[in-house]
């Protein structure tokens, strides 16, 4: 699932924006994915619980003509809410995919509290709001074009959050280089977003409308 989320998914959406496919090509891609899944399922190598592979297909339905939509929009014009946002999304599922490769494929840590799993929350949903926070700051550091001093002090800072939930008993750590997979993972987010707003302003096209 992560190879499909990192590369397959915004691959076939990229792939549908840029070539302005139409109803017919998103329908056969969403089937696409909607077999694969079903497939996957049915030889043990993915296991769902509460989802379902109909969600995944209308999950689909509405995402590649929504990316379609933006991507149309963002070439158009370079409008400074929508270049936020666009960064933003870029960050977090960026961020929340390589957090998935350090919480399990490498089995270094994991996010828990008690009275939320009371609640019946999963203990994965935690890193969410701890992913946002990251790609939000990250954003505005970059959008005003802050020093670097003051994205360095960022990344110290998440580090210095990180350790307090462990020492709190919220991040529990298998080992100690979970912390450096988190600090080196929030750097590569940080220079991720510095390329993408470097090759959007480099290809911007002035304004002049007003002459």
């Amino acid at each position: 699932m992560t190879v499909s989320d990192l590369f397959s998914l915004p691959s076939s959406a990229v792939l549908i924006a840029v070539f302005e496919l139409g109803w017919g090509w998103i329908v056969v891609i969403t089937g696409i994915f909607a077999v694969i899944e079903m497939l996957f399922v049915k030889l043990g190598i993915y296991h769902q619980i509460w989802w379902k592979t109909l969600y995944t297909s209308i999950g689909l339905l509405v995402f590649f003509p929504f990316s379609k939509a933006w991507f149309r929009r963002l070439n158009c014009r370079h409008e400074r809410v929508l270049s936020f946002f666009t960064l933003l999304a870029i960050l977090f599922f960026s961020r929340g995919q390589m957090s998935i490769i350090i919480f399990q494929y490498f089995a270094s840590g994991k996010v828990t509290i008690k009275w939320v799993e009371a609640l019946g929350v999963p203990a994965f949903m935690l890193r969410i709001p701890m992913t946002l926070y990251v790609a939000i700051l990250l954003t505005i550091l970059i959008m005003v074009r802050a020093r670097w001093f003051w994205k360095a002090a960022a990344i110290a800072g998440f580090l210095t959050i990180d350790l307090v939930l462990f020492k709190m008993h919220i991040m529990q750590v298998r080992t100690y280089w979970h912390f450096v997979y988190l600090t080196v993972t929030n750097v590569l987010v940080l220079l991720i977003g510095q390329a993408f707003v470097h090759l959007v302003r480099k290809n911007e096209v002035p304004d002049t409308s007003a002459s």
